[in-house]
């Protein structure tokens, strides 16, 4: 009976042994060919993937500006008093002041005999108080329809009133990709809306 599974193990054994002789693996020339294919498949998507990106960014920035021109607006809306929007170039930023309520007396170190007050807006608080383009989006157009477009890289301010603007002001953010996106401020409501390039279509965001 020993012999018997003694032969048997022996046998097994001597299978396996001759198993794992036959089995095959990878040489180094199929490693370094699998490894090139994947870099030459890396190297192609990589410039449309980044493109893709860029334009996910736009989009969002677009957005974000969205939400900063309405919350502008129902600020002016609630507290019934002008909001004036700047915009810092050298910080590529938007930020919202609000008129102030009363003028201020004449013992305030900031009155003035000629305006009664030298900073007639003062800042407010919310999240949304200020943005900044991320890297890679910049403002290439910034104008009110029916005037001239405000010179590149120049700061300017522009007030939304409680109930509206008298007319519409058109801002265009364009990428590394020269993708372009136009948020529009409607004249009469003051709400803001998003089109493409050609400011034919409404995104409807």
């Amino acid at each position: 009976m020993f012999l018997f599974y003694m032969n048997k193990y022996l046998s097994l054994k001597k299978k396996y042994k001759k198993s794992l002789r036959n089995t095959g693996g990878f040489t180094f020339l199929e490693l370094m060919i699998v490894i090139i294919i994947i870099s030459v498949m890396a190297a192609v998507s990589a410039p449309k993937f980044t493109e893709f990106y860029s334009s996910l960014k736009l989009r969002n920035n677009a957005r974000r500006l969205k939400l900063f021109f309405l919350y502008a607006r129902n600020t002016a809306l609630v507290k019934k008093r002008n909001c004036r929007i700047y915009y810092i170039a050298k910080e590529k930023s938007f930020l919202i002041k609000q008129k102030r309520k009363k003028n201020i007396s004449k013992g305030d170190n900031n009155y003035n005999s000629d305006d009664n007050i030298i900073d007639k807006y003062q800042t407010i608080g919310g999240v949304l108080r200020k943005i900044t383009l991320n890297k890679g989006v910049r403002l290439i157009s910034a104008q009110e329809i029916g005037a001239l477009p405000v010179p590149r890289n120049t700061d300017f301010n522009f007030d939304i009133k409680p109930y509206g603007i008298d007319n519409a002001y058109m801002f265009t953010i364009a990428n590394n990709y020269e993708d372009k996106i136009k948020i529009v401020i409607m004249a009469g409501s003051g709400n803001p809306k998003i089109f493409n390039e050609n400011s034919e279509s409404y995104y409807g965001e």
